[in-house]
């Protein structure tokens, strides 16, 4: 790791505010705040398994009343659940799998494929995932055990979900291996 200007090591109470400015708007605010974590590895790794989680499939209950508004007659609420769904991202791609198999009406088919084949080109993470996806940075910059422990939880997240995917080359580059 490169070296640091003195006291570039956070205490422990500066943590929070690091973890704020990882998902701040602004980039190199934020990527000094990541540094900065990563300068004090194990507190850092610590800290940040307390707030970070495998990606996990949203809620049946969530995704189901979504996929159902997909065919409503109210077209205000079909494009909020579109939205919606999409916004979950690969979160929600089982269940749109599940619900192509229920044989749709052409309108829910349309939708549903729509987004799937949004899912598939990608899409921009939002605040709070682009500051898990920096702070997957900071883990892969810890090199310490307890920082591949947590990378190792997050690469078995969901699948396509981009903190997955990040976990594991954090984990590659790091010399901790893929995900078991």
């Amino acid at each position: 790791m490169p070296s640091l200007p003195a006291g570039a090591t956070p205490a422990a109470d500066e943590l929070p505010a690091l973890w704020a400015d990882l998902g701040g708007d602004d980039a190199a605010k934020a990527w000094r705040a990541a540094w900065r974590m990563a300068a004090a590895p194990a507190e850092a790794a610590r800290f940040l398994a307390t707030r970070l989680e495998p990606a996990r499939h949203a809620p049946a209950a969530e995704t189901g009343k979504l996929v159902e508004a997909l065919d409503g007659d109210n077209f205000q609420a079909r494009q909020a659940a579109a939205r919606h769904l999409e916004e979950l991202g690969a979160r929600a791609e089982l269940a749109l799998h599940d619900a192509l198999k229920q044989n749709p009406s052409a309108e829910k088919r349309r939708r549903i494929e729509a987004l799937l084949a949004r899912l598939d080109e990608g899409v921009a993470p939002s605040a709070p995932d682009l500051r898990d996806l920096r702070a997957v940075a900071v883990l892969g910059l810890a090199r310490t055990d307890e920082a591949r422990r947590l990378l190792r939880a997050l690469a078995g997240g969901v699948e396509k979900t981009s903190l997955t995917r990040a976990a594991r080359a954090a984990l590659i580059a790091s010399g901790g291996a893929g995900a078991e």
